[in-house]
C-alpha cells in the first residue's frame, strides 16, 4: 500500500493488507501549519490528497484523523465555535 493511500474494508475496520486502522478526534487550538501537516495539542497530523489547512494559528479546531502504520492523517478539520 502506498503512503497516504487508504483502501479499507468498512465492515472490518482493516486495510487491504489486514492491518488495523485507528481513528481519533482532537479538540485543540492550531499551533503549527506546514504544507504537509499540522500540529494540535502537541500532536503532528499529516495532510494528504491535496488537503490544506485554511485556519489561522490559535484557531480552536476539531481534527478527525486516521492512524495508519503509526502516522496520523487528517480526515476532517473543522473550526470549533465557542459558545459564550
Amino acid at each position: 500500500m502506498r503512503s497516504g493511500a487508504l483502501d479499507m474494508d468498512a465492515a472490518s475496520g482493516q486495510s487491504a493488507d489486514g492491518e488495523g486502522i485507528a481513528y481519533g478526534v482532537i479538540f485543540a487550538p492550531l499551533t503549527v501549519v506546514h504544507p504537509d501537516g499540522i500540529m494540535v495539542d502537541g500532536q503532528v497530523i499529516y495532510l494528504r490528497d491535496g488537503k490544506i489547512c485554511p485556519y489561522r494559528l490559535g484557531t480552536p479546531l476539531e481534527v478527525v484523523y486516521v492512524e495508519i502504520d503509526g502516522r496520523r492523517y487528517v480526515e476532517r478539520i473543522t473550526e470549533v465555535r465557542l459558545a459564550l
